[in-house]
C-alpha cells in the first residue's frame, strides 16, 4: 500500500485515515461543545510540563482548542495572572477561572450568529473607556493600563515566541 499519510491519487489532498485519527488525538477538548471539558483540560494541563508557563499552556491546543494568542492576552489580564506564572505555582481553581473566561470569550465571539473579536467583560458590565479600542491589553504595548495606569509590556514567549502582553501592575505571579 501507500506509505503513511500519503495522498490518495482518487482524492486530491486525502491522506491515509491513521493520520486523521493522529490528529484528533491531538486536539484537546472543546470548550464549547465537549461534555466534561474542563476536568479534561485540568487534567491535561497538570499531566503536561510543570515548568513551563500558563502563557505557553493556555496556545496549547493538545489542552484545549481555540484559544489564540488575542485570547490568551485577553483572559490572562481580566483574570489578573501573570503570563510568565509557572503552571505549576498555579491552582487547579485559577487555572478553571482562566479556561472557564476563554470560553465565555469564545462564545461571545459567535453570538448572534457572526463572528467578532472583543474582549470586554460584557458580563460584569466593564468595557475598555470610549475610544480607547476594544482590547485590555493585546497590542497595547507601551500604553496604559485601562484599570491602573501602568505601562503595558509585551515580550516574546515560549518555544513558538509569540508576543503576549500584559500588565506588570494588575498581573500577579502567585509563585513570586
Amino acid at each position: 500500500g501507500a506509505p503513511r499519510g500519503a495522498a490518495d491519487a482518487g482524492a486530491p489532498g486525502a491522506t491515509d485515515a491513521t493520520d486523521a485519527t493522529d490528529a484528533a488525538d491531538d486536539c484537546g477538548a472543546d470548550p464549547g461543545a465537549d461534555p466534561g471539558w474542563l476536568a479534561v483540560v485540568i487534567g491535561r494541563a497538570r499531566a503536561g510540563d510543570s515548568g513551563r508557563s500558563v502563557g505557553e499552556l493556555l496556545l496549547d491546543q493538545r489542552v484545549a482548542s481555540g484559544i489564540g494568542n488575542i485570547y490568551r492576552c485577553e483572559v490572562l489580564f481580566l483574570e489578573r495572572v501573570s503570563p510568565f506564572a509557572r503552571v505549576v505555582s498555579v491552582d487547579d481553581a485559577t487555572l478553571e477561572r482562566l479556561y472557564l473566561r476563554a470560553r465565555t470569550l469564545l462564545r461571545q465571539n459567535v453570538a448572534g450568529g457572526f463572528m467578532r473579536t472583543t474582549t470586554a467583560d460584557r458580563s460584569r458590565g466593564r468595557l475598555p473607556r470610549a475610544g480607547v479600542g476594544r482590547f485590555w491589553v493585546y497590542r497595547r504595548r507601551g500604553r496604559g493600563c485601562h484599570v491602573c495606569g501602568a505601562v503595558i509590556g509585551a515580550a516574546r514567549l515560549g518555544d513558538q515566541a509569540r508576543v503576549v502582553y500584559f500588565c506588570p501592575s494588575c498581573q500577579t505571579d502567585p509563585g513570586r
